[in-house]
């Protein structure tokens, strides 16, 4: 599955932005699947309606990894995001891109997570 590659991927990486989470249990941090201690973010995080920005920046980078780089439909990355809308996955998409033309550390982390993931 397309959020379970990203997320595996993910969660190889030092964080891009450091947030200060809420903290979890650690009997649900060892539940995590995928984005794991790293962001602590699940794939059903990825999947959810949350809005915290703790979990929301990495469903962003991921929308816009499926979109740039996986040519995915804008359609196919809500619908495997937990059904968002196509205008949601445009709006991530379009405000990753603006991100990285500021932070060039920002552009280079997706690019190693693109290759791992390739």
């Amino acid at each position: 599955e397309l959020i379970q590659k990203i997320a595996e991927v993910l969660d190889t990486l030092p964080p891009i932005r450091e947030y200060e989470p809420d903290p979890i249990p650690q009997a649900e941090l060892d539940e995590k699947a995928g984005l794991g201690q790293k962001f602590n973010i699940t794939v059903e995080d990825l999947k959810s309606k949350k809005r915290k920005a703790s979990i929301s920046y990495p469903r962003q980078i991921a929308m816009y990894i499926c979109r740039e780089f996986l040519e995915e439909s804008l359609t196919k990355i809500g619908n495997e995001f937990g059904g968002k809308d196509h205008t949601t996955v445009m709006h991530s998409v379009d405000k990753i891109k603006k991100e990285i033309k500021k932070d060039k550390a920002l552009n280079e982390e997706i690019k190693k997570i693109v290759n791992r993931i390739r």
